[in-house]
């Protein structure tokens, strides 16, 4: 009797993840994760694919791992957070594309996308390296979120570049620190640009209170 579609390619993937084949890791964690194509809802399999996709270097995997250790969720599945194991992610997925070709995954279909994760990895980087004392690599979280503030104008990079200067340095002027927080609350929606939003409007009124001139005063942005 001939097999199904649904049978063939669900045997595909098996075969696919004995090769070590990233991409069928990636379509069985789907499968459990959203119980489809026949699959049931299986939270506890689809980390293990997910793990293992990471495992191969898979960027959607890579991005997807680092999001969950770091508290987010996809769909039901949640990971308890972690933030070794998040910076670990993070570090494989900004290299990524030196370990794989990106147009291997998905046929080359979502490339820049991948290569957008990576950038992305670099900034959440850069600013846990900043703000986690625990971490101990402050001045590499500097260097990293300077060069993407300053090179790709990245709204964390920003928000990270004005909390390094507020929190981290001795020698500041409000000038500095609340132009970071402006430019990364004006670079477009974001979740950093919703924080950088509140960071400056506290630290502009702390300013604004030391400035007897009102015409000094620095502006508020309404939030």
């Amino acid at each position: 009797m001939a097999l199904s579609t649904q049978e063939e390619t669900k045997i595909a993937r098996m075969l696919g993840i004995r090769r070590g084949d990233a991409n069928a890791a990636m379509s069985l964690f789907a499968c459990y994760v959203g119980a489809t194509e026949g699959y049931e809802e299986d939270l506890m399999l689809a980390s293990k694919y997910l793990h293992y996709a990471a495992r191969l270097c898979h960027p959607e995997a890579l991005h997807i791992i680092a999001d969950l250790y770091g508290g987010g969720h996809f769909g039901k599945l949640q990971l308890q957070p972690n933030l070794e194991e998040r910076v670990k992610y993070l570090r494989m997925l900004c290299f990524v594309d030196r370990v794989i070709d990106l147009n291997t995954i998905r046929n080359g279909q979502d490339t820049e996308k991948y290569y957008n994760y990576e950038w992305q990895a670099y900034a959440t980087l850069g600013r846990l390296y900043i703000m986690e004392d625990s971490l101990n690599q402050l001045e590499l979280g500097h260097a990293i979120s300077l060069k993407l503030a300053e090179e790709n104008n990245m709204t964390e990079s920003l928000f990270a570049m004005g909390w390094y200067t507020y929190y981290k340095t001795q020698r500041w002027t409000y000038d500095v620190v609340l132009g970071y927080f402006e430019r990364a609350l004006n670079s477009g929606s974001s979740y950093w640009a919703d924080q950088a939003l509140r960071y400056y409007n506290g630290i502009a009124e702390e300013a604004n209170s030391n400035i007897n001139d009102e015409s000094l005063h620095y502006p508020y942005y309404r939030e």
